[in-house]
């Protein structure tokens, strides 16, 4: 099938098998139908005693034991043969035995593997985290098993800059982890060495005006991929003031600078989680990368001495595989927002035309100004999901919409921060009634999500606006009746809407009246959110006829 592209992903520390649906409407998530991955570090296969060696025969069949399976895998699903690419690091491009293993693998599998080269790997890497976010700015660090690379990124519009070459420095999780250390680089990985080339590295990238100024400013951020750091991420997510975290997934976590740099907590949470015996409960952390925290721990802090001035930590899923995937998409898709597309796909979700017109309607129920919401894709996913639960009974479409973007139907979309998920899963969650609506165990989610997103008003506001427009349009033919339209101005104490409603059976009834009036009420300010709202001055106005 030609919108199938399958990428094997040879790391240091696990290899990993995929196929993506590559089809222009879902391409920008890059949707997985498959995933799998072999947990084999070919860096500790090619280490004993600190001393470096081949790759033992031993692991050779392993892998292609694994690629045979793959092979079979790619042909069930149909995937040509062409769209299927091997991809290696920095562990087999650095092997002494590399040639041989890379001609055990063509001759049993009839795969070639493409060795990326230092820039190649740094390009993809970039282009990985690019995927993660719809917007990147700011400097990335990826963390693999042999080596940690440092560049600039800056991601807008569906064009990805990034350093000319990425600095790569021998401080691999693994490498940093493994006693006794390899011998030649003993000298290497004192913390004093490790901030000296650090800083060097930093001050060869030739940071591009816009991330000068905003270091000028204390507003450079920093973005994070390999599994080291996600690995520090699920332990930061463990140790969240917010706890339990409530977003499980670790692509578009993020956190002030100086908690991540907070390193004390995070091993002294950990040790004193081991003797107790509560370790392995540690979500996604697997004894290795809980072996690794240690030396992950030093890496950050020697981070914190040799840049200056970091505003926010990002976590990006995006590594090679993505990058691969993401950079082969042409730029109009790659600047779409992901969570518009993810939720397009959703079940019930409107037809193009109606989607559109939802989007105007809540658009006009507040000007711009009024909320941060009403840019980017916030408006385009809560249009296109508010039809997603409506024929779930009432007792749980609140909380599967609460869940919708967290374990739910918009779950598995690449590219989400964490912010945009709990937005629209609050949004949502309100179109149905909101906390009230919910159960205890619900109930807690939804306050723990608050604390992760801004303006929260403005997300009950219009997840209430989106029920009064269902109540309207219960079969979601938007585009097909002209039934409602909002005025909407901001004097600068009160939020000042007028409804016209075409007057006929459909809204001259008590639920329309209701959803008007539950809007209305969080106007008041024991209705808002920590002090934070607006007045409100609603009035609902019936007509016999809204001018087009």
């Amino acid at each position: 099938m030609a919108n199938l592209k399958a990428v094997i992903d040879m790391g240091s520390n696990g290899i990993r098998f995929s196929i993506s649906d590559i089809s222009e409407r879902t391409a920008r998530i890059l949707p997985t139908i498959y995933s799998d991955r072999l947990g084999l570090s070919l860096y500790d296969a090619q280490w004993h005693n600190g001393e470096k060696m081949p790759i033992p025969e031993d692991v050779i069949q392993q892998v292609v034991k694994a690629f045979l399976r793959f092979k079979v895998i790619c042909s069930d699903y149909g995937v040509d043969e062409q769209n299927i690419e091997v991809l290696a690091t920095e562990a087999t491009r650095v092997a002494l035995n590399s040639d041989e293993f890379l001609t055990a693998i063509k001759k049993s599998t009839g795969w070639s593997v493409r060795l990326l080269s230092k820039k190649e790997e740094g390009d993809f890497g970039a282009f990985g985290i690019a995927s993660s976010f719809h917007h990147v700015r700011g400097l990335c660090m990826d963390l693999g098993g042999g080596s940690t690379q440092l560049s600039w990124i800056y991601a807008h519009n569906g064009e990805v800059l990034t350093s000319e070459m990425a600095v790569s420095l021998p401080y691999g999780a693994a490498a940093l982890t493994q006693n006794p250390p390899p011998r030649a680089r003993i000298a290497k990985i004192s913390q004093e060495a490790i901030v000296s080339k650090l800083k060097e590295a930093y001050d060869s990238l030739n940071l591009p005006q816009e991330l000068t100024k905003d270091l000028s400013e204390g507003r450079l951020n920093l973005y994070l991929s390999g599994g080291g750091f996600r690995g520090w991420g699920f332990a930061l997510m463990d140790n969240h003031p917010s706890n339990p975290y409530p977003i499980p997934v670790i692509n578009g976590f993020s956190v002030p600078a100086e908690m991540f740099h907070n390193t004390a907590a995070i091993t002294a949470a950990v040790s004193a989680k081991a003797e107790n015996s509560k370790l392995l409960k540690m979500h996604r952390l697997s004894k290795r990368r809980i072996s690794q925290i240690p030396a992950v721990a030093n890496l950050i802090s020697c981070v914190g001495e040799a840049i200056p001035k970091l505003n926010t930590i990002y976590f990006c899923q995006g590594g090679v595989r993505e990058g691969a995937l993401f950079s082969s998409l042409p730029r109009e898709i790659r600047a779409q927002h992901p969570l518009a597309v993810a939720t397009k796909l959703a079940p019930n979700a409107p037809p193009d035309a109606s989607a559109a017109a939802i989007c105007e309607l809540l658009r006009s129920a507040a000007p711009h100004g009024v909320s941060s919401w009403l840019v980017g894709g916030f408006v385009e996913a809560l249009a296109a999901s508010m039809f997603l639960h409506a024929s779930l009974p009432k007792d749980i479409n609140a909380a599967c919409a609460l869940q919708s973007t967290i374990t739910g139907a918009l779950a598995g979309a690449h590219g989400l921060s964490h912010n945009d998920r709990a937005a629209l899963a609050i949004a949502l969650c309100e179109r149905y009634g909101g906390r009230k609506a919910l159960d205890s165990i619900n109930a807690d989610l939804h306050d723990r999500l608050k604390g992760i997103v801004p303006d929260v008003w403005a997300l009950r506001y219009f997840g209430r606006v989106a029920a009064l427009i269902a109540a309207v349009y219960p079969a979601c033919n938007v585009a097909t009746y002209r039934r409602m339209e909002f005025q909407s101005e901001w004097d600068g104490r009160c939020l000042n809407v007028l409804v016209k409603l075409k007057q006929n059976a459909l809204t001259d009834c008590d639920a329309i009246q209701e959803s008007a009036e539950w809007i209305e009420k969080l106007g008041k300010k024991k209705h808002w959110e920590d002090g934070l709202g607006h007045k409100l001055d609603w009035t609902v106005q019936r007509v016999n006829q809204l001018e087009r």
